[in-house]
């Protein structure tokens, strides 16, 4: 069974694996213009512990459609 968007809405989840990496996801209506598909996302990928393979903060990859509008960031 799919989703529903009531199920989507207020989605928030960090998935910690053995390797040390973590995953976390984040879904929320909104009805702020700059999020014209009405939803504000992000999805991060990073490490618990930054390295040479990260961004000082742990980051591997990160998107979100906090620039909707344009294309977004990675």
């Amino acid at each position: 069974m799919e989703p529903t968007a009531d199920d989507l809405d207020g989605y928030d989840n960090a998935t910690v694996y053995e390797d040390g990496t973590v995953v976390r996801v984040s879904i929320r209506r909104t009805d702020d213009d700059a999020y014209p598909s009405g939803w504000r996302y992000t999805l991060h990928y990073g490490a618990l512990t930054a390295g040479s393979e990260t961004l000082d903060d742990g980051t591997i990859r990160r998107y979100d459609n906090s620039h909707e509008d344009t294309k977004g960031h990675e």
